[in-house]
């Protein structure tokens, strides 16, 4: 067994190196301000997405609403490829938007997701396929 003054030390050695790192407070509100900014452009009104009957949220989708992953914006920024324009994703997003009744952008998405299982369902299965394709070897 392991003495306690020693775990003491450990810990103690431990919480001081996460504290040297940690950001500052005018870091995180800068943080935690985008995020708010990116949370309200995603889910204008938060009821609707709390209030809603129906979809679970898949790793996948995460992806899409968060702005991670493999598309082509993400690709893009971080120089990846040349351009934001998706070319692997181009018949599932139009199978999509057929499906939805309009054209998928990140104003619309959450709102058209919350509107009715059927639009839940094809966004999900929308992402689903473009990270598995982006991710086939």
């Amino acid at each position: 067994m392991t003495p306690v003054d020693l775990l003491a030390h450990e810990a103690e050695r431990i919480y001081a190196t996460k504290m040297e790192s940690a950001p500052s407070p005018a870091e995180l509100k800068g943080v935690k301000a985008a995020a708010r900014q990116w949370t309200f452009r995603l889910i204008p009104d938060l009821k609707m997405w709390f209030n809603r009957k129906h979809g679970e949220v898949t790793f996948e989708l995460t992806q899409i609403l968060s702005g991670h992953g493999c598309f082509g914006e993400y690709l893009y920024r971080f120089g990846h490829q040349a351009s934001a324009e998706c070319t692997w994703c181009w018949n599932e997003r139009q199978e999509a938007e057929l499906l939805c009744g309009e054209p998928l952008s990140s104003q619309n998405l959450v709102p058209l997701m919350t509107l009715n299982q059927r639009n839940w369902t094809a966004i999900c299965t929308f992402a689903a396929q473009v990270i598995c394709k982006l991710r086939a070897p």
